[in-house]
């Protein structure tokens, strides 16, 4: 299974990867959310910084190329494999042995790190670079091995995913690592390397190559000059042991006088045409000097997004900012319409010319991220992005900083203080008396009630031996967790398989939001997600498996969110 290491920062995989991590360290998801984050900004700050010199990546180069993988690390991880204990068990130890080769004498104050705030000891923190350490070096090793590439290739693609990740790089983690300065420091001393292994000299070999045939052109130019000197001279002194110096001597000269032609020849080229009616040369006069258009001056670049902001209220959502073209603002606006909703848009943006054009682009991106937390308003001020609003929990409020940090780069930095988590719904029970029931509307149920019946309908199936089975399993979007409402329900379903021996396919399926492949991919997480959970209960492994049809194959309309909740589904076939 191939994968990219940002799909662990923001998306799908994240949610499964993180409920392995839960599951096997016993640590709350933010926990697992914030140890996930720390251990990829070490282990790939690690590497670049075992890298930062051209020994060194070579060093590792050649370690992730003979270190065995004999089963992906991430089929493991994500149970899309019925790989044994000892194998999964062996992959950890894998991970723990490798750890002294990346952080060195660094690894005690590495697993300090790790646990100081995420309730992990350092056992626990050991163990969770034993898991995360194949996976981010199989990711190296299949790249190194379906490109082709070489050392200069490898710290190139190296130092690319450490910047995905330099948000995490804080000054505790760079202390942790070792490393002096700032995380921008140490990918300038990795780009150093990657072009003394690889970049600088490919350029200095095309200079060469051009100053090379510039030369031979220049050579060929004089060569019909000269050749009645250069044979004479080769015919007099071929047998005397001045011959070569002589025939090199031959050679300066004609690239002299094939300089000096070439020379006269532009001048002629530039020069206005004379009459000449005799045989000796007239005086040539140069033409005048054309005035030369002055240069465009250069367009400033710069880092952060100048004063771009966007403010939710009731009524509407105020764009506001200077760009520097009209098509940098059509692709905010654009962006701005996908968390916008059905509120009109107040565009305040200007467009000058004059302004510094910013080296961040990724508007659709960016906005894609804020159609996941509707409300959320957000102002820049140059590289600082304030964000103000309500989002629905503390996970959240994580995702949506990481998955910002991930997208702006370690440049820009993010401040959610004045995010705001929904406060949980308090039921207060109505008095004892004959007239409690005046205060609630006979048509609504009680909100307990509610979530009883909501607890009762989630736990049956009305009839486990049909073919096919909707387990009424729904997800949050973009999520592949598995609510806790559902528990007893699958624990019901797994006693049946088991009693009777039975097997099937899990079929996970999406609503429509999104992009489709991302959609596939979660399909197939949330069937995987089941599979795992009927697995842990004590069904047969060999008995069950996963697919996932993505959005392709909707059972309401998604055109409202009650018919995507219910697209958001799985589904049992059985065999």
């Amino acid at each position: 299974m191939s994968f990219d290491l940002g799909q662990l920062i923001s998306g799908p995989l994240r949610d499964v990867v993180l409920g392995q991590v839960t599951k096997s360290l016993g640590v709350s998801n933010d926990n697992a959310g914030s140890l996930l984050n720390k251990g990829l900004g070490m282990v790939l700050g690690g590497m670049a910084k075992k890298s930062s010199s051209a020994e060194g990546a070579g060093g590792l180069f050649d370690l992730i190329k003979s270190t065995p993988f004999d089963i992906n690390p991430l089929d493991i991880l994500t149970g899309k494999t019925t790989a044994s204990a000892n194998q999964s068990g062996g992959l950890i130890d894998l991970g723990k042995s490798l750890i002294p080769a990346i952080f060195g004498s660094q690894t005690s104050s590495i697993e300090d790190y790790l646990g100081k705030g995420t309730g992990v000891s350092g056992a626990g923190a050991k163990s969770f670079l034993g898991m995360l350490l194949p996976l981010v070096l199989s990711f190296f090793k299949n790249k190194i091995a379906g490109g082709g590439m070489n050392v200069a290739g490898f710290s190139k693609l190296l130092g690319e995913q450490t910047q995905m990740v330099s948000g995490f790089l804080d000054q505790d983690a760079l202390s942790a690592l070792g490393v002096q300065g700032t995380s921008q420091d140490l990918l300038g001393g990795l780009s150093k390397v990657t072009n003394l292994l690889g970049g600088a000299g490919a350029a200095a070999t095309t200079a060469a190559a051009g100053t090379a045939a510039a030369a031979a052109a220049t050579t060929a130019h004089a060569k019909t000059s000269v050749h009645d000197a250069t044979h004479s001279v080769s015919e007099t002194a071929k047998s005397s042991s001045l011959w070569k110096w002589l025939t090199a001597a031959a050679v300066i000269l004609a690239a002299l006088l094939g300089l000096k032609t070439c020379s006269s020849d532009d001048k002629a080229a530039t020069s206005t045409p004379a009459t000449n009616t005799s045989s000796t040369s007239a005086p040539v006069t140069s033409a005048p000097t054309e005035p030369t258009t002055p240069a465009a001056p250069e367009v400033k670049e710069v880092a952060g997004l100048g004063t771009l902001g966007w403010l939710f209220n009731q009524d509407n959502v105020t764009v506001n900012g200077v760009v520097q073209n009209d098509g940098i603002k059509t692709s905010i606006l654009d962006g701005v319409k996908k968390i916008a909703g059905n509120l009109p848009i107040i565009d305040q943006l200007k467009v000058d010319a004059n302004a510094a054009k910013s080296s961040f682009s990724d508007f659709g991106g960016l906005f894609d991220i804020f159609s996941k937390f509707p409300g959320v308003s957000g102002k820049f001020d140059d590289t600082l992005l304030k964000l103000s609003g309500l989002v629905n929990s503390d996970t959240d409020k994580v995702s949506l900083v990481d998955s910002l940090k991930f997208l702006l780069g370690g440049a820009f930095t993010v401040n959610a203080d004045d995010v705001s988590v929904k406060p949980a719904e308090v039921v207060v029970p109505a008095p004892a008396t004959e007239h409690a029931h005046a205060h609630t509307p006979a048509t609504e149920p009680a909100p307990n009630a509610q979530a009883a019946a909501e607890e009762e309908e989630a736990a049956l199936i009305s009839d486990m031996t049909l073919a096919n089975i909707d387990l009424n399993i729904q997800f949050d979007s973009g999520a592949a967790t598995i609510k806790q409402r559902y528990n007893r329900m699958l624990n019901t379903f797994a006693h049946y398989l088991i009693e009777n021996n039975k097997g099937g396919e899990i079929v996970g399926h999406t609503d429509n939001s999104g992009d489709a492949a991302m959609n596939l991919r979660l399909s197939e997480d949330r069937a995987n997600a089941v599979r795992d959970y009927l697995i842990a209960q004590g069904v047969n492994p060999d008995s069950l498996v996963a697919i996932g049809y993505g959005q392709e194959r909707p059972r309401a309309d998604n055109g409202t969110e009650e018919g995507r909740a219910q697209n958001r589904r799985i589904e049992f076939n059985a065999r």
